[in-house]
């Protein structure tokens, strides 16, 4: 039995051609013309019986400038690809990236990889008393420590370090840092397990400090991306997509070549949009993040091959680019200096500061494993120090004063895996870092929820800062903390009832009861004056029986409003926190939730807009029942045909925020602690 599927294919791939002189080696790539083949694959499914598939490959341009991988990291070619990018960098980026040719002063202490007077097989270590060089240029090495014993500078043999270090007595990750040092023609080299000595509480609070700025003048960083400890290399052998080599002598001595490859998977390019190196086990280390992000230059070693970085553009050794570098200070400071609402850009002029860049940074951040948690602040003081001296704004336990209200609207990335309580203090309650696990800021978000929000452009804010106290527990005023205290003006109502999501009472009255919202699992019952409404809850944590039976407060922080004038119902969503007292202080309140809510007006459609709702949510519950993983978007693009706004407060300039269904909620505004 015999037959033939004939289906059409998209493939990436890309033809390369290379000829090859005595002196003179080029690369073209030659799919620049998009184009169709078809290639025939006969797959034998047993003795006799075979099935051909017709596959029909889509040819695109990926870039313009391809070129066949090197077999291993440290090859003469690898060496010939990073050190045209480290002189286009220097010659052609001198407006987006330091100036190459004033060398910064050398940290504290350094590893010289070409001492004089030494065998090549050893390296020592440089500090104030015995450095050559006061200023010069050097390299940083981003690494993940792993589970090894690891090869650390010590109280005990700092001395010994400084004389005189065999190359083959370091780990291979370290080993291999010293061969690429070399090979860039650079003399110093900075790590951390060795540069810092690390049974001295006293060394690593200072040099802590100070490490950002190492990574900040470091004229290269290597990220050894794909290494999972220092005891296994990076620079070994690869494992590359297929390709198909045709290499033909000519007369002269050279070769000619003619390379077909299939281009990795979309998420390992640059043009993806997506972080090729993502799933490398460097980046799920938490302190490498900042490494990275303050790198100027930063050159990753990936399983399959070399990434570079830096302030102006982001480049794959198989000639794969995109300009810009997503990873970058420079993003976070682009990001501090025009104000976004919940949704985008605010209208020009508006002099106000946006913090989306950090908050997300703090998402991917919250989402990569430490080893001690007690590092979560420091890990993160380089680049809290770097936004602090663009913004000369007051940074709050990992929240920007000017960002305050989108800072305190955090929650578990997954309602399914609450977030854990540290075993000793961490954070104050209202501070992201006071709970372990992924968190992301729900406003940033929740247009991916509420598609029937899109038109609207700016919202209310109902809480107002009054001071905010953080008392640091060492030299570094963006590391760890002891205590913290924040307290803020805002309306504060006590729960009258909890409720969870699926078990809502019969609702009746002027308000109507919120949708299913996949970000928290419990409903609230609260009054203001003769009105009951509910509001969405979710608790931070698991809550423990004793909370259970506790009196809990909503306070609210932020409302954001339907511009629809006239329709009924509209949404007026609720944004704010779950507090109960403290048992120390009656006066403060500590945070163990959030608030995540539409509030819906009173129904004067004769039913029909209810009707409507019950539709909308009882969709969406058969979605989910269904299957997860369900692409609910038709039933979401129903939405703003019932609820998006005529037009949006931005388009006039003097139109005032719509009017509150509850004038009544501020007036339960108090001045309230929170620690």
């Amino acid at each position: 039995m015999e037959g033939y599927l004939d289906f059409p294919m998209n493939m990436s791939l890309r033809l390369r051609s290379s000829l090859t002189a005595e002196d003179d080696e080029r690369d073209w790539d030659i799919s620049r013309r998009s184009g169709t083949a078809n290639a025939i694959l006969t797959v034998r499914i047993s003795s006799g019986v075979s099935w051909g598939l017709t596959l029909q490959a889509d040819f695109r341009v990926a870039t313009d400038h391809g070129r066949t991988l090197a077999q291993t990291a440290d090859s003469d070619q690898a060496f010939s690809v990073i050190n045209a990018w480290m002189d286009s960098c220097i010659n052609d980026h001198q407006m987006q990236c330091a100036d190459a040719s004033q060398p910064p002063l050398l940290p504290t202490r350094v590893i010289d990889v070409s001492p004089g007077g030494l065998d090549e097989g050893l390296v020592c270590l440089r500090d104030d008393q015995n450095k050559v060089d006061r200023a010069a240029r050097y390299v940083a090495l981003s690494h993940c420590w792993g589970k090894c014993i690891p090869f650390a500078t010590t109280t005990e043999n700092l001395e010994d370090r400084k004389r005189e270090v065999r190359i083959e007595d370091m780990s291979q990750v370290f080993q291999e840092a010293v061969l690429i040092t070399r090979r860039l023609g650079i003399r110093y080299l900075w790590i951390d397990t060795l540069c810092i000595v690390q049974n001295d509480r006293h060394d690593w609070e200072v040099e802590a400090g100070r490490m950002a700025k190492v990574y900040m003048d470091a004229f290269v960083v290597i990220g050894a991306s794909n290494s999972n400890a220092d005891d296994q290399g990076f620079l070994g052998p690869r494992g590359h997509p297929g390709s198909i080599d045709w290499v033909r002598s000519l007369p002269n001595g050279g070769t000619s070549c003619l390379a077909l490859s299939l281009l990795p998977p979309a998420g390992e390019r640059w043009t993806s949009g997506r972080d090729p190196v993502s799933s490398e086990p460097l980046q799920s280390r938490a302190w490498c993040l900042q490494e990275r992000y303050l790198a100027q230059r930063i050159l990753l070693y990936g399983a399959r091959q070399l990434f570079w970085e830096c302030r102006a553009i982001s480049r794959a050794e198989d000639g794969d680019l995109r300009l810009g570098n997503l990873h970058n200070l420079d993003r976070l400071r682009g990001t501090a200096s025009i104000k976004r609402t919940i949704f985008g850009p605010r209208p020009d002029g508006d002099s106000e500061v946006n913090y989306r860049g950090w908050y997300e940074m703090i998402e991917e951040y919250t989402q990569r494993s430490i080893t001690h948690q007690s590092d979560r602040f420091p890990a993160l003081s380089g680049v809290a120090d770097a936004i602090a001296q663009t913004s000369r704004d007051g940074y709050l336990a990992g929240i920007w004063r000017k960002g305050l209200i989108e800072g305190l609207l955090w929650c578990a990335m997954n309602r399914d895996e609450p977030l854990k309580k540290p075993t000793s203090y961490r954070a104050p309650s209202w501070s992201w870092a006071s709970a372990e696990g992924p968190v992301q800021f729900i406003v940033y978000h929740f247009i991916e929820r509420c598609r029937w929000k899109r038109g609207i452009a700016d919202y209310e804010q109902l809480a107002t800062f009054e001071d905010c106290n953080v008392e640091k527990d060492g030299p570094d005023v963006y590391g760890t903390v002891s205590s913290g205290h924040l307290r803020l003006h805002a309306p504060l109502l006590p729960v009258k009832s909890l409720y969870p999501a699926d078990d809502r009472p019969p609702f009746s009255g002027e308000l109507l009861p919120p949708l299913k919202n996949s970000i928290v699992d419990k409903v609230v019952e609260v009054e203001v004056g003769n009105e009951t409404f509910y509001l969405q809850a979710g608790f931070d944590m698991t809550p423990e029986p004793v909370l259970l039976q506790q009196q809990l407060f909503v306070l609210f922080l932020a409302r954001l409003p339907d511009g629809n004038h006239g329709f009924s119902p509209f949404m007026d969503h609720r944004f704010g926190l779950l507090i109960r007292r403290t048992a120390k202080n009656s006066e403060a309140y500590e945070r163990v939730g959030i608030i995540d809510s539409p509030i819906l007006t009173k129904d004067t459609s004769g039913g029909v807009s209810m009707t409507l709702v019950r539709i909308l949510e009882k969709s969406l519950r058969f979605l989910e029942r269904l299957s997860p993983s369900v692409d609910k978007s038709p039933v979401f693009n129903l939405t703003p045909r019932l609820f998006v706004p005529k037009r949006v407060l931005t388009e006039e300039p003097e139109e005032e925020m719509p009017p509150d269904p509850l004038p009544e909620l501020k007036q339960h505004s108090i001045l309230v602690t929170l620690v």
